[in-house]
């Protein structure tokens, strides 16, 4: 899978073959279950450095499409960088973006300024059409840390 197929699975249900196969390619074997309560299906590769999150549809902010009730819909993807947790993730990040870029660096590659910014967490947002770009940075924004895309929030 190239790096900016994680994007066109954003939207797609727990369910969907592609879906399925892009899990599989990622050592992940088990299936997204809610806890009571619970908005959010963790599934985690912590050796390929993966984090996948299915969202129930029935929370999430913009819906790609139409969903069966309680479907649970691909929502989140992040790739993890130096992490205490994850080891790094060794595919190609999406976009072009490369761990070693600073925020300077990753305007530049996205080609527009970040919709939403925090300095004090180091974190930043780009919107695109149909998903957004989240990027997490050292506290210096001088190297990226970790990269999640994501259906589009309001």
């Amino acid at each position: 899978m190239n790096e900016d197929e994680f994007i066109t699975l954003l939207g797609k249900t727990f369910n969907d073959e592609k879906v399925k196969e892009f899990l599989a390619a990622c050592g992940i074997k088990k299936q997204p279950k809610l806890g009571h309560g619970d908005m959010d299906a963790y599934l985690e590769n912590e050796k390929k450095g993966l984090e996948i999150v299915f969202r129930d549809e029935r929370h999430l902010d913009v819906k790609s499409e139409e969903y069966e009730e309680g479907s649970l819909v691909l929502w989140n993807i992040t790739m993890y960088g130096d992490d205490e947790t994850f080891k790094r993730f060794e595919g190609n990040l999406p976009l072009g973006l490369k761990f070693n870029f600073g925020l300077k660096e990753t305007k530049s590659k996205l080609g527009k300024k970040p919709a939403w910014e925090d300095s004090d967490l180091g974190e930043a947002r780009w919107d695109f059409k149909g998903y957004c770009v989240f990027i997490t940075f050292d506290e210096e924004f001088k190297e990226i840390l970790n990269v999640a895309v994501q259906l589009p929030v309001k």
